[in-house]
């Protein structure tokens, strides 16, 4: 992103037509005043107080019920974030790096096989590292291979198979649990039996009381089912469970471009500068690839919910302030304004406690007026928002509660303040003003 002229001028001239609109609007009521009736009047014109009063509370009621609706979307695409980095990817995330290498000049696939296991031997040994292997579609990339699902032979109509080619140790690697028989070797070559392994959802479906090891899968080609793994997320972060299985890539007719998983002791990002070098020492004209940890590879699937929850909480935190000052600068003028009264008061018995609440107990009825508003908009606004959110409803209570705390806490603070200066106040000096 970069500045743009356009945006900026937009942006600009909105700036100046509001402080022109608003600053125009008490003008109007300024060059309208009776001349006579002020000069009579003065300071004690208490009918023009309580129109300007009134017309200040419903303008900072207003502003409070938008502040509201804001918190409340903010409170939801906040939580909504929260629910995609709490997700469980079915795998141990933390240090583990990846990146891709496209093998080039190499004409047959023993030769690829070959580079391919030099390149996985170097990066093995290298220090810090605790294994590394391959997989040809990224997890959490948006990448994925889906075909028909052909079971023993038989087609199960209206399912989808998730597949992806994976190297010796893969499971290993990536920490995702084998729940039954054994991981992908180095044994499972072009020259052996083709082997799959199976997630959880698969065996759930299609093997609920019976050991799915031994079954085979494909039709023309078959590979064998000779392990089943916990399900694990391939294509995003938020996406559903469903049938995968993961074949042996030395077993696949053509091998190409790779992705290197690599498991590290602490951050592999300090390990990737070695990871370069251990790849130039094979061929210098290979780079890699798009490297980055597996966690940042899949906050990249949600990376619009995580723009638009940092826009909702910026939003959400500029209302608030905008709201705290106003309120604070309409409450301090008016307590300016009842500087008499309050010594009025003050003098006839008033404690200090009851003038400090007197002005925190009108913050806070601005503040009622304004949620009660702005709960009914809330509630119609937040539906709009359904698409965005994930795990959550727009109706969710937790997001509602702490916008209304929020919002209370804001009229709270805005009014201590003045009220502080008010119940301080000398009554006698207060009488003086007048």
């Amino acid at each position: 992103l970069s500045p743009d002229r356009n945006v900026l001028l937009f942006t600009l001239g909105i700036s100046a037509l509001a402080a022109v609109a608003f600053g125009l609007a008490p003008l109007w009521s300024a060059v309208n005043a009776p001349v006579a009736g002020v000069l009579r009047a003065g300071a004690t014109n208490l009918s023009a107080d309580r129109r300007r009063a009134l017309g200040g509370r419903i303008v900072m009621a207003s502003q409070m019920a938008i502040c509201l609706m804001l918190l409340i979307a903010a409170g939801l695409l906040l939580r909504t974030l929260r629910n995609y980095q709490n997700q469980n990817l079915g795998m141990r995330t933390q240090g583990l790096m990846v990146f891709g290498i496209t093998p080039q000049r190499m004409q047959h696939q023993q030769e690829v096989l070959g580079f391919y296991r030099t390149l996985l031997e170097r990066l093995r040994i290298l220090p810090g590292v605790e294994s590394a292997t391959v997989v040809e579609n990224r997890p959490g990339a948006g990448w994925t291979d889906n075909n028909d699902l052909t079971l023993d032979g038989v087609e199960q109509r209206g399912t989808f198979l998730r597949s992806n080619d994976v190297g010796a140790d893969f499971f290993h690697v990536m920490g995702i649990p084998i729940l039954q028989g054994r991981d992908i070797s180095d044994s499972d070559t072009a020259t052996t039996q083709s082997v799959a392994v199976v997630n959880e959802t698969l065996v759930q479906r299609f093997f609920p009381k019976s050991n799915p090891l031994g079954h085979w899968l494909g039709d023309k080609h078959r590979w064998t089912i000779v392990g089943v793994v916990k399900d694990s997320k391939y294509n995003s972060a938020d996406e559903e469970a469903m049938p995968m299985a993961y074949y042996a890539f030395a077993q696949r007719e053509t091998i190409g471009a790779m992705q290197i998983e690599v498991r590290t002791q602490g951050d592999p990002m300090n390990l990737l500068s070695a990871m370069r070098r251990a790849v130039r020492d094979i061929n210098p004209n290979i780079p890699l690839e798009r490297p980055t940890t597996q966690r940042a590879q899949f906050e990249e699937s949600y990376a619009q919910p995580k723009m638009f929850a940092r826009l909702g909480g910026f939003f959400g935190f500029l209302a608030a302030v905008l709201v705290a000052t106003g309120l604070y600068g309409t409450l301090s003028y008016r307590t300016n304004r009842r500087s008499t009264e309050i010594g009025v008061r003050m003098a006839l018995g008033a404690r200090r406690e009851q003038v400090l609440w007197m002005i925190v107990r009108e913050s806070l009825l601005l503040a009622l007026v304004g949620t009660a508003a702005g709960l009914p908009l809330a509630f119609f606004c937040t539906r709009f928002l359904r698409s965005m959110l994930y795990q959550l409803s727009p109706f969710d209570p937790i997001s509602f509660v702490l916008a209304l705390g929020v919002v209370t806490f804001i009229a709270t603070l805005a009014s201590l303040l003045p009220a502080r200066r008010a119940a301080s106040m000398d009554p006698v000096q207060a009488l003086r003003t007048e």
